[in-house]
């Protein structure tokens, strides 16, 4: 296989792309050929529940058509009502971010996940702990993934008959990837190195709609044309994958890149045990005086994270200045914390804690 089903790649087609971006573009969507060759093995009567925008749902329902595989497509994005819908239709394949995936699991009654032979989850990182509860739950597999909707939008999958936690799995096989330095002119880094992931392939976009030429995120690299994607991964001797993080998700405070989500990920570990409702516990982002800012739906003070950071190893520069408590933090359609509506929040708060919209 080239990535792509072969009766299906020459039909490979270009939608408008409708996800949370600035800009408008048009993308391929190329079906993952992993996910479709393991949803053809699961047998007659398999069904796809994708927990996903409407929009990315209609996508995904024509890819399904023509895949000729004859399965059936649900959709549902309320987590309320999640685990309904696969009590009623026992799905055998789920697509969704782990922030949905763990709301269903906590609403769902024994029995309701059964059905469910395989998982799929991408868009926000995967609690290793979240594959542990759907093995639980289900007796599944649960795959983590990455893509960018510029790559139409699968780059890489864990493969249900060799699931690593913590990675993003192998690239697809009609996918090139680069690891390199993000500094101008790139070069590839070492293996288990963290560097700025290139892609190159059939599944990449031609740019975005009235953007110049000199202003497309291409980079030109070994002989070819690679998409940047601004995001931070290390390579494995096998090259697998391992996410760690945004570039514009670093802060650079007294000369030295900090990273905001090793941030998040250590006050997760101290303090995610009180969040009580669904939707992410907290996040951590920066406005424009570089300050750090943690926004909390669960109850913590500036001290108890500083402190949290201390113990976890972080250096004194990786210190929250401000503490935002919020009733629920903002997300996007797919689950995923909306950090620029955080940013803009960054701009609001004074020195101290702060409280909006009912927060306590």
């Amino acid at each position: 296989g080239r990535g792509v089903v072969s009766s299906w790649a020459r039909r490979v087609r270009e939608i408008p792309a409708t996800a949370s971006l600035a800009r408008p573009m048009r993308v391929r969507f190329v079906v993952p050929g992993p996910v479709v060759q393991h949803f053809g093995q699961l047998g007659q009567g398999r069904l796809l529940l994708a927990v996903l925008p409407v929009p990315h749902v209609r996508d995904l329902r024509r890819v399904g058509h023509a895949l000729e595989h004859g399965g059936q497509l649900g959709q549902g994005q309320d987590r309320l009502r999640l685990a309904a819908l696969a009590r009623r239709w026992r799905p055998t394949v789920t697509v969704a971010p782990p922030t949905f995936l763990d709301g269903m699991i906590r609403k769902a009654r024994p029995g309701d996940l059964t059905s469910l032979r395989l998982g799929f989850v991408g868009a926000e990182k995967c609690p290793d702990a979240l594959h542990a509860a759907f093995a639980a739950i289900s007796g599944g597999v649960l795959c983590e993934g990455y893509g960018v909707t510029e790559c139409a939008p699968a780059v890489s999958v864990n493969r249900p008959e060799d699931v690593r936690p913590g990675t993003i799995g192998l690239p697809l096989p009609s996918v090139r990837t680069a690891v390199v330095t993000p500094e101008t002119p790139p070069r590839r880094v070492a293996p288990e190195e963290t560097g700025m992931l290139l892609v190159s392939g059939p599944n990449v976009f031609g740019g975005y709609l009235g953007v110049e030429p000199d202003k497309q995120p291409f980079v030109a690299f070994e002989g070819r044309t690679w998409y940047r994607t601004g995001d931070l991964v290390s390579e494995d001797e096998d090259g697998r994958l391992t996410f760690r993080g945004r570039l514009k998700r670093f802060v650079k405070i007294g000369g030295a890149m900090i990273s905001l989500p090793q941030i998040e990920d250590a006050l997760l570990a101290a303090f995610g045990e009180r969040a009580e409702g669904e939707g992410p516990a907290l996040a951590v982002e920066s406005g424009d005086d570089a300050a750090i800012v943690l926004f909390a739906a669960l109850p913590v003070t500036r001290e108890e994270a500083n402190a949290a950071l201390r113990r976890a190893g972080l250096s004194g520069l990786s210190s929250v200045a401000r503490v935002l408590r919020l009733p629920a933090l903002p997300v996007l359609g797919t689950g995923k914390t909306d950090y620029r509506a955080l940013r803009t929040l960054c701009t609001q708060t004074d020195q101290g804690v702060s409280t909006l919209n009912g927060g306590k």
